[in-house]
């Protein structure tokens, strides 16, 4: 797997300004750490084969050592599992980071994988959140942990090994036109709105008030099946795009090797399955007494004096094929996830008239999971979505004329990347910020830091930036007036590179910036 590395034009100096507002500059290769009990340094960027994971509950953490990270580093982790569990799922974290934070700090506190089977990434772009310490020398003393564990050991069973690569790569510095806060991805966890156990050997019983529900293949004609459902539409804010989907169970107890599949249920549009009010005894394998007005293996609303909804097919009806197939490793946490169980959530999501939950049907063995009315709420079966919110435009409220700011006659115009050319960059250790009103960046609504006095006359030059909740996400540039007059020609900074980028704020003036132009 190639290390990428960036260069800067000869005679070009990339200089470090505010958290933020980084140059983009030469590539110094990344020092990691592994960390066993003592994290001990090692030379970088690291790679390591062969890490073996014993178990579910088996961990390897490495502390990435940020001392000699390029300019405008992001962190970057990428695992592969042996070739014996392609279809193992992998978990990527990288959490207990020690980035100093600034008035543009909105790193979340861990970023972790999206859950997949087989080879697996996760990145983190700290210099997108603004969290990185302004005070040289460069990110000295500064850590993130990276964690590696498994959500399932797919049909090759535990154990495992893997292959892992740690390294980083220069963030080109963005710029925006349009000046709108693009997309967020926002996380929910959503609980069941019903879920039961329904009993072959007892066609009109069910288990809608237990702590647990069964897939049991059984002998003969005992076989148990599950039915769950969460309420997606109602979770999720209108217009939202869904991302990912994972469903979440709480394994209490396996025997027989168990598997089993998740299958989507077709809705009845006059009769809908109900979890009733029966609790079974014991492990909750034994039909309860039946109680009528619930789910059962043969009506998706069972009554002794008339059921209603029959099953077209007894034990549930079920849309082929299946949404997930697996088995069950261990007892504990299991992660359902597919590309079909993720294109289902995003239908229910938009079409609540066409499914009614999902069917859990054991291929073998049987399998007892922690159901919404579990004593430990923890351990209650979740569906967990991602989704990405509509933008919330700001154009109108983007300063374009001269703004005064300081008493002694200060003021500054807004500049905006016209070219496009994506790259935003300032010599000056300077810093200005702006957020719209209401915003939630510190010192509102702007602020500008130079290095002079009241009494200096001439120009100054920054990159701003707007932030929204999840991090730095626009930026723009501004040329400062400083005691001079912005309309007069003689003051206006030259481009001699025609790159967009006035010399006053260009790192290269004599080459061009930007992935169009050059490094």
């Amino acid at each position: 797997m190639p290390v990428h590395s960036h260069s800067v034009p000869a005679g070009c100096r990339a200089v470090r300004a505010h958290a933020g507002f980084l140059l983009a500059g030469g590539a110094l290769l990344a020092i990691f750490t592994a960390a066993d009990t003592s994290r001990a340094a090692i030379a970088a960027p690291f790679s390591q084969n062969n890490v073996p994971l014993a178990s579910l509950a088996s961990q390897v953490t490495y502390t990435v050592d940020f001392s000699t990270l390029p300019l405008r580093p992001n962190l970057i982790v990428e695992a592969v599992p042996d070739a014996a569990h392609a279809n193992m799922e992998l978990e990527l974290t990288i959490t207990n980071c020690n980035l100093d934070p600034s008035p543009v700090y909105f790193c979340p506190a861990a970023v972790v994988s999206t859950p997949k089977l087989g080879a697996q990434s996760v990145v983190f772009d700290f210099v997108s959140c603004g969290g990185l310490d302004i005070t040289p020398p460069l990110y000295e003393g500064k850590t993130c942990d990276v964690k590696v564990r498994s959500l399932g050991f797919g049909s090759g069973g535990a154990p495992a090994t893997f292959n892992i690569v740690i390294r980083s790569e220069t963030v080109v510095p963005t710029s925006t036109v349009s000046a709108q806060i693009t997309t967020n991805i926002q996380t929910v966890s959503i609980a069941p709105t019903k879920d039961t156990t329904i009993y072959q050997a007892n066609t009109g019983s069910s288990n809608g008030q237990g702590e647990s529900f069964w897939t049991t293949l059984g002998t003969g004609a005992n076989a148990l099946n599950s039915l769950i459902a969460f309420n997606v539409p109602g979770s999720i804010p209108a217009g939202a795009t869904i991302v990912d989907a994972r469903i979440e169970l709480n394994v209490l107890s396996a025997s027989g090797s168990p598997s089993f599949s998740v299958l989507a249920v077709p809705k009845n549009p006059s009769v809908a399955w109900l979890e009733g009010n029966a609790n079974a005894a014991g492990d909750e394998s034994t039909p309860p007494t039946a109680l009528g007005n619930a789910a059962s293996w043969s009506h998706r609303q069972w009554l002794s004096a008339g059921a209603l909804g029959p099953w077209s097919t007894a034990g549930g009806d079920r849309v082929l094929p299946a949404l997930w197939t697996g088995s069950i490793i261990q007892t504990g946490l299991l992660v359902v996830s597919s590309t079909a169980l993720l294109d289902h959530v995003r239908a229910i999501y938009t079409n609540t008239t066409t499914y009614d939950g999902l069917l859990l049907v054991p291929s073998a063995g049987a399998a007892r999971f922690a159901s919404d009315e579990y004593l430990t709420t923890g351990s209650r079966p979740r569906l967990i979505v991602q989704f990405a919110v509509p933008p919330t435009p700001i154009v109108d409220l983007i300063p374009t004329s001269t703004t005064e700011y300081f008493d002694e006659g200060q003021n500054f115009r807004w500049i905006y990347d016209l070219d496009n050319d994506n790259v935003l960059v300032t010599p000056i250790q300077g810093r200005c910020q702006w957020a719209p009103p209401g915003g939630f960046l510190i010192n509102m609504p702007y602020s500008y830091q130079y290095q002079g006095n009241p009494a200096y006359h001439g120009l100054d030059c920054c990159t701003w930036q707007i932030g929204s909740r999840t991090g730095v996400t626009g930026t723009g540039q501004a040329i400062f007036y400083i005691n001079v007059d912005g309309s007069l020609p003689a003051n206006q900074p030259p481009d001699s590179d025609i790159d967009g980028i006035k010399n006053l704020c260009d790192n290269c003036p004599t080459v061009p910036n930007g992935p169009l132009f050059g490094t």
